[in-house]
């Protein structure tokens, strides 16, 4: 759970540091962009995310095939979400992106389990309904990209 809220320092203060950059260039670093939104996300709504953050790693404490199980569905409803929003000429590129990002979050989600650390299924939890509130949240024509960066985010060690 510590690891989880220095993530979410982290990316309060790259959010913060980013907003010239992303007014100023398009060609951003993905990890510049995708910090940016999630802080923008946490930002915009401090309380849900923590509640959240909170509700998730209860559950994972609790039971954690039911924590892995709704991560699972909440990231799938998410990516839905990117396909639906697709333009008809990418929609197949993105429906291949988007089950990219649901496998690597599924395989993240068990070698957290495998290693028995509830506190990592916790953080990795966490991590990946962090990402999929963002994508939830972007506009249609940023629900892609917001995919791309913040699942990216996600799946990267946590240090």
């Amino acid at each position: 759970m510590a690891k989880s809220m220095a993530l979410i320092l982290v990316v309060i203060a790259v959010a913060v540091m980013l907003v010239p950059a992303v007014e100023s260039t398009d060609k951003l670093d993905p990890y510049a962009v995708g910090g940016f939104i999630l802080g923008r996300h946490i930002a915009e709504n401090p309380q849900a995310s923590i509640v959240s953050m909170l509700k998730s790693a209860a559950k994972c404490r609790v039971n954690i095939d039911r924590c892995i199980s709704e991560t699972n569905d909440y990231i799938r409803k998410a990516l839905d979400g990117v396909v639906a929003a697709a333009l008809p000429a990418k929609k197949k590129e993105t429906e291949e992106a988007t089950l990219v990002q649901t496998n690597i979050a599924a395989d993240h989600l068990v070698s957290a389990k495998a290693t028995g650390d509830v506190d990592k299924v916790a953080t990795v939890s966490i991590t990946y309904r962090m990402a999929a509130d963002a994508v939830l949240e972007a506009s249609p024509d940023e629900k892609f990209l917001a995919m791309k960066v913040t699942f990216k985010l996600a799946a990267d060690p946590i240090a």
